[in-house]
């Protein structure tokens, strides 16, 4: 029996070796076949995921992107896949295994990253538009734009732009752009609640509308004059953030009765009611132009001469509903030495410190008693009062000489300021912006030290009418006119970053919600 045993020990043996050498001879003649592969578009250092049999054996792999040799990042029995090198082409994707007969994949197309260059504006209102310019948008890629952590839906690709809905749940925050999962673009945004309004016409076609802040095209019409039934002129005009409201004040010499009225215009319902003066005021001794404190307290001046000035050049408060005058800030007082006329051209209440600016004109008469000939000159006062009890803070009239054509010399305000029609804008950040308007010579924005212990410097240039300051998006805004055409132009006070866009309408007046 124990020869038996030893001979079928043997035999099983002798089977078992015969066996694995012949399942090494069929291994040793597989060989990796590449069938296809995907995406068939990339961009550098994606991956691409090639498909095939026995992709897993042992040996030297050459994939190649035309002529450059890639990496293998992961490998199975059925698929390899490989990273898009850099400085990879378009052409031909070809798979070899241990040089044997290379075998062309196909067709591969390299794509080129999105490049973010510039964003249309960094606030926005919810429903806004924003839009990102750049090259290499895909429609075919997946975006993803977040206002703060929250996405938006309403997304437009073309190939040199994306476009965006501010979405209902936009906030202030991060503003994120991710093409296929990769971040592209992470800034500060400001979600914004203010209005921008423009008084649109002549009369007696003048309305009151909304533009757009963003890139001034209008939103609508609020109220349309032409159907009040008579012709008004429609003059200065204000926002009185404690009743949501527009205060508009007409031009009382254009009316048959010379009384002043009050507009008032409600933002949200576009209500509007009108408020007229009683028969004690007439067009001179009223005033024409107006201004707000935070605290709704409205105040009203007169900008033009009149016969009589110790009514005219006071600026006074009066009641908004009643129009009956309340209080006075600056009494009218002639200056010794000088026969001469007095205009208030602007008013600026700081909402910051409960303050009132005001730039008063001294039309100076320099004629002498040995010559004919008379000389005027227009210099700015400028003033600083407590709207508390009215008492003087500070002011300046920046002293420098003025020689008359009879050689003499008067220590007195200078000419450089020149703010006749300004209108001061802000100020924030310490300083104050002017709207300098002058006849034959373009109009200019003019920066000041709020402290009134510097000359003004130009701070934007060109044909510019009405100037506002939005406190949330922290610009002063104008209107420019450039070769015939309108631009609302906006320039932010701390990048000093400038702008304009292309607006249609014919403007007059700007007037904005903060």
């Amino acid at each position: 029996m124990k020869p038996m045993k030893r001979t079928i020990y043997i035999l099983a043996v002798f089977i078992f070796l015969f066996n694995c050498s012949k399942d090494d001879d069929t291994k040793d003649q597989l060989v990796p076949t590449a069938e296809s592969f995907s995406p068939s578009s990339a961009y550098v250092d994606d991956i691409i995921t090639i498909t095939g049999t026995y992709l897993n054996l042992d040996g030297a792999y050459n994939i190649k992107f035309n002529d450059l040799t890639s990496t293998i990042v992961e490998q199975t029995e059925t698929t390899v896949k490989v990273r898009v090198p850099e400085n990879a082409t378009s052409g031909n994707f070809t798979f070899n295994y241990e040089n044997n007969t290379q075998i062309a994949l196909g067709n591969f197309l390299l794509l080129e990253r999105p490049q973010i260059e510039s964003i249309s504006s960094f606030y926005a209102r919810i429903g806004d538009t924003i839009i990102f310019t750049g090259n290499n948008f895909n429609i075919d890629d997946t975006y993803q734009i977040t206002f703060n952590g929250n996405p938006a839906s309403n997304i437009e690709i073309t190939d040199t732009t994306i476009t965006v809905e501010v979405p209902d749940n936009a906030e202030t925050g991060i503003l994120n752009v991710a093409i296929n999962e990769i971040e592209y673009y992470s800034q500060q945004f400001s979600r914004i609640e203010s209005k921008l309004f423009a008084i649109k016409g002549e009369v007696p076609n003048q309305s009151l509308v909304e533009l757009n802040l963003l890139d001034g095209t209008e939103v609508g019409t609020i109220v349309d004059f032409s159907n009040f039934g008579f012709d008004i002129i429609l003059g200065d005009s204000v926002f009185n953030s404690s009743t949501n409201e527009i205060f508009i004040m007409s031009d009382p010499g254009m009316l048959n009765d010379y009384l002043p009225r009050l507009i008032k215009v409600n933002v949200d319902t576009n209500n509007y009611s009108v408020i007229q003066a009683n028969n004690d005021f007439g067009n001179n001794d009223f005033g024409d132009r107006i201004a707000v404190s935070n605290d709704g307290r409205l105040f009203i001046w007169n900008s033009q001469l009149s016969a009589t000035p110790e009514d005219g050049y006071l600026i006074r408060e009066i009641d908004p509903n009643t129009l009956n005058f309340l209080n006075g800030v600056d009494p009218y007082g002639p200056n010794a030495g000088f026969d001469q006329y007095k205009t208030i051209t602007t008013v600026y209440i700081s909402n910051t410190d409960n303050t009132i600016y005001y730039e008063r004109t001294e039309e100076i008469y320099l004629g002498t008693t040995t010559m004919t000939i008379e000389t005027y000159v227009r210099a700015g006062n400028l003033y600083v009062k407590n709207l508390a009890d009215f008492s003087e803070i500070s002011s300046s009239c920046f002293p420098s000489s003025i020689t008359d054509i009879a050689g003499n010399t008067f220590d007195y305000c200078s000419s450089k300021l020149d703010l006749y029609e300004a209108l001061i804008g802000t100020v924030n950040y310490g300083y104050i912006y002017y709207l300098k308007t002058s006849s034959g010579d373009s109009d200019k924005i003019l920066k000041v030290d709020s402290n009134l212990n510097s000359e003004p410097e130009i701070y934007v240039d060109g044909n510019l009418k009405c100037i506002v300051y939005g406190e949330e998006i922290n610009e002063l805004l104008t209107i420019k006119n450039e070769a015939g055409s309108n631009y609302l132009l906006k320039k932010n006070i701390t990048t000093n970053i400038e702008s304009q866009v292309l607006i249609s309408g014919d403007y007059s007046e700007l007037i904005i919600k903060n």
